[in-house]
């Protein structure tokens, strides 16, 4: 929130950042680790602290549409498994995360 006041916070102001955090492509799990995060220190403002006297993301939901974590994967060709190990040989610092790429 940069320079923002805890006192100025508003929830448009919270949820701009949250649909900023989709536009830069956080995934859900990030976007909901970042939501707690900001849930948990602006509960602490209402109490003990007593900065605020209600917390303004509890309006903020995290959105459904957010990316889910993706991980896109390929499958090699027995023919590319058999150059790669040929290409890092025993002894070469990838032979053992390609030799267990292995089916």
């Amino acid at each position: 929130m940069g320079d923002v006041k805890v006192q100025d916070l508003t929830p448009a102001m919270l949820d701009a950042w949250i649909r900023k955090l989709v536009e830069l492509e956080f995934s859900y799990s990030s976007m909901r680790v970042a939501y707690s995060l900001i849930l948990e220190t602006l509960d602490y403002a209402v109490y003990p602290a007593q900065l605020i006297s209600s917390n303004p993301v509890t309006y903020i939901k995290v959105l459904k549409n957010a990316p889910r974590n993706f991980v896109k994967r390929t499958i090699i060709s027995n023919e590319l498994l058999a150059k790669l190990l040929a290409e890092y040989p025993f002894g070469s610092p990838f032979h053992v995360p390609i030799f267990s790429a292995r089916t």
